[in-house]
């Protein structure tokens, strides 16, 4: 971590770029997330979920620095997610001593999945918004550089039929209590014929990205069963099922699914 970062900066700071030396790209942890810019920074692709806005931002930050230069390319920072990545999210947080920090943590996080994942605006507005409100109230969209602006975020899970989604979750995977949320995406990909419309370009990985955006989307709600031994969560403890609203005075519980306001933000037909 320290060493990496200091000669990161090291070797930046002797303004080492592509046209005097041999490097190309570099594989690294979030050491090089700040502090660290190059013009001849033109991509960064990243592994699973940043932690939170700060990283988030300070890793695209060593891409869009220079955005001006390699305006046009609309792939400057891609994300590449499974749901192993959720998963071990989740448990790293879960796995923390103080009950109090693991509430801030997955606030945190809860964020910037949803940035990802499924965002309801332009996600570079909104990262901004999120991580400056007192500088970046009006921030207008970026237009052309997020997947929200260039309509592509539905893309990643594909036109979906709805009604034929929810009979097959309530009766062939929640029929009988919550699910590992890979066991989920598996029960989907082997019946995709059922679930998917035949318009839809089925892709490697639409199954995770649907159920993703259906936890996103508050369609899915998210168990963690922690061991009553007291030892560590780990990922087969971390389970997904329908999501319920809270009950009142006035109405029982009833399974969001039926509700159409939160499919409104999946591609379903």
């Amino acid at each position: 971590g320290l060493m990496m970062k200091s000669w990161l900066v090291d070797l930046y700071g002797r303004k080492i770029t592509a046209k005097n030396c041999n490097l190309k790209g570099m594989q690294c942890t979030d050491a090089a997330n700040c502090g660290v810019s190059s013009s001849d920074s033109r991509y960064c692709g990243r592994l699973n979920f940043p932690s939170n806005i700060a990283n988030f931002v300070q890793e695209m930050g060593r891409i869009c620095r220079v955005i001006e230069i390699i305006l046009g390319n609309q792939y400057l920072w891609d994300c590449y997610l499974q749901i192993s990545s959720y998963v071990s999210m989740i448990v790293r947080i879960e796995n923390h001593p103080d009950e109090n920090e693991r509430n801030i943590l997955h606030r945190e996080f809860d964020v910037v999945f949803n940035v990802i994942v499924l965002p309801n605006g332009c996600q570079h507005s909104t990262i901004e918004r999120e991580f400056e409100p007192e500088h970046y109230a009006n921030r207008p969209d970026c237009k052309t550089h997020c997947s929200w602006c260039l309509g592509e975020h539905l893309d990643f899970a594909g036109l979906v039929r709805k009604q034929n989604l929810v009979d097959f979750l309530s009766s062939s995977v929640f029929n009988d209590g919550p699910k590992c949320p890979e066991v989920v995406a598996k029960k989907l990909k082997d019946n995709k014929s059922k679930i998917w419309h035949r318009r839809s370009n089925l892709k490697s990985g639409q199954a995770h990205a649907l159920v993703l955006q259906m936890v996103a989307a508050g369609l899915l709600r998210r168990i963690v069963k922690r061991p009553v031994d007291g030892s560590k969560v780990k990922a087969q403890h971390v389970e997904v099922t329908w999501a319920c609203s809270q009950p009142t005075a006035t109405e029982p519980s009833r399974p969001l699914h039926t509700d159409d306001t939160y499919w409104r933000k999946l591609n379903v037909c």
